[in-house]
């Protein structure tokens, strides 16, 4: 078990290679959705109307499709601007994508300040299939060096004090999650859900949760339980968290 109090997040590349693990139990499939390559010109340029264009983002931008809303917390106003933003250079214009936005106050204060402050500077980063799956946001490149830049939350790190004071060796897997709870190590990053949730979400994951196993802890307690209700249901059908 990982000792002492100074908990670190992994790196880059152990954050983009976490989330697509963590969420296989979410999504109940591969990582095909966190390998498309990267979108570089924000969907601006070109007039190719292929799969492939939509699929990264350089095709053409539809104006405006998707409308942000007027956010109660103005500081949660950046985030609505940027998921509507993405959404049309994305040609994600079906209506369910406006009622995602119509959503997106609730979905931003569930996540983390950094997650959102990833997402508003990295928008013109982040893949059209990142973005739609929401659950590859935080495999971004762009996105997780603002993830690692500010390293776990003092309620974060509750959560996985609390997850190794009950699980020291996850004993009933033979496999230590404890160790790699932020990421990195071979057992993969448990509390993936715990390192993208506000604090609040992490204080209720800290209390809640006490699983060992990754279903019962990541799938069932994590997002089920805790933050999905915060975020609100993904109105799109198949897109990944919260359905």
């Amino acid at each position: 078990m990982m000792s002492g109090t100074c908990w670190r997040v992994g790196s880059l590349f152990a954050i983009a290679a976490v989330f697509p693990v963590t969420m296989m139990l979410v999504e109940g499939c591969g990582s095909d959705s966190f390998t498309a390559a990267p979108s570089t010109d924000g969907g601006n340029e070109g007039a190719t109307t292929d799969a492939a264009a939509l699929q990264d983002g350089s095709g053409p931008t539809l104006d405006g499709c998707v409308k942000a809303p007027t956010a109660s917390d103005p500081t949660l106003q950046p985030f609505c601007d940027a998921f509507a933003e993405i959404s049309s250079r994305c040609n994600d214009c079906d209506p369910c994508r406006q009622a995602n936005a119509n959503s997106c106050e609730a979905f931003g204060s569930a996540l983390s300040a950094a997650m959102q402050r990833g997402v508003v500077a990295c928008k013109d980063q982040i893949e059209c299939s990142q973005f739609e799956s929401q659950s590859g946001l935080p495999s971004n490149p762009c996105v997780a060096a603002y993830i690692v830049d500010a390293g776990p939350t003092p309620a974060q790190v509750s959560a996985a004090t609390a997850y190794c004071g009950n699980c020291p060796a996850a004993a009933d897997s033979g496999v230590d999650y404890c160790d790699s709870y932020f990421g990195g190590g071979d057992a993969g990053g448990i509390g993936g859900i715990t390192l993208v949730s506000s604090d609040a979400i992490a204080a209720k994951i800290a209390q809640n949760c006490n699983g060992c196993l990754p279903a019962d802890y990541v799938l069932i307690c994590s997002l089920e339980l805790e933050f999905c209700p915060v975020a609100t249901k993904n109105h799109c059908p198949n897109s990944g968290l919260c359905q």
